[in-house]
């Protein structure tokens, strides 16, 4: 067989790879029609009292003040005048911290889609403030 027609098919191969995971971990994988963010913070306290988070607001996911350790559950409401196909992210420092059920999901017009975010703060979390957005898109 030809050697040139090999490296020409090996090259073919790893660029199509190449592109492949490139899209696979851009930012805008899946792709996104359209998207919305939600600004999203924890902030953490230590003492001898144990802090549990309360935030009344619903113009963003706050977990409110916490201990270290602590388990936080927030939801929120998705609904759009027509149906379309949603995959929910956490991005930012919270992200390795939070579980989101469900994360991809397609709403039905005029219907709405409750998603619970549950941010579990890791025992050796430091004192701070800690933020992250969630990114909704829909295609």
């Amino acid at each position: 067989m030809d050697i040139k027609k090999h490296q020409k098919k090996i090259i073919l191969i790893c660029v199509a790879l190449i592109l492949i995971m490139s899209m696979i971990t851009s930012k805008n994988w899946p792709y996104c029609g359209s998207m919305e963010y939600i600004h999203s913070n924890v902030t953490i306290k230590t003492g001898e009292r144990k802090i549990i988070g309360f935030n009344a607001d619903t113009d963003s996911l706050k977990f409110g003040v916490v201990s270290p350790g602590a388990v936080v559950t927030r939801s929120a409401e998705v609904n759009k005048s027509a149906g379309t196909k949603v995959k929910v992210f956490m991005e930012g420092e919270l992200f390795p911290w939070t579980n989101i059920t469900p994360s991809h999901f397609i709403v039905n017009p005029n219907e709405e889609q409750k998603i619970v975010f549950e941010l579990h703060v890791p025992k050796e979390a430091k004192e701070g403030v800690y933020e992250g957005r969630v990114k909704f898109c829909f295609t």
